[in-house]
């Protein structure tokens, strides 16, 4: 799925030369309907380049190039599967809680259902969203029942 994603966004990636990673066991198994955890990594990903361009933008103003990058770490949580996507583009301004509201975006363009969505496609598979900020950008993992 994630190998997926990762070839719809090639051309948007390439564009603007933002390198992807993907590192952890790959061999991790949890039930999934395929095509709702695409749409929920497509979601995160579409966000992870719009604010690693931001980013980019913000530090061409001081005359500094910014080389985007978005690692994908698949991993476990309390014997549980879990993927997380972090970049490094502005990071979370916000709670957690904002995020996932219907219509709340900081886009200039965004219509705030895309973490909305991916929060209810997690409860659908009994798991969970979590955002945070690492030290260089936004973190969001996806938790998943085995």
């Amino acid at each position: 799925v994630i190998k997926n994603v990762i070839r719809i966004k090639e051309r948007e990636l390439n564009k603007y030369d933002i390198k992807v990673s993907i590192e952890g066991n790959r061999e991790q198994k949890a039930y999934i309907l395929e095509n709702l955890i695409g749409t929920a990594l497509l979601n995160i990903v579409d966000n992870a380049i719009y604010w690693i361009r931001v980013k980019r933008m913000q530090l061409r103003e001081k005359g500094i190039y910014h080389k985007g990058k978005i690692e994908v770490i698949l991993g476990e949580e309390d014997n549980m599967p879990c993927i997380i996507i972090r970049d490094n583009g502005t990071g979370i301004k916000d709670p957690v809680e904002m995020l996932i509201e219907p219509y709340y975006s900081r886009k200039s363009d965004g219509y705030g259902l895309g973490l909305y969505i991916v929060d209810n496609i997690m409860k659908r598979h009994n798991g969970r969203l979590e955002a945070y900020n690492w030290k260089e950008g936004a973190a969001f993992k996806l938790v998943f029942e085995k």
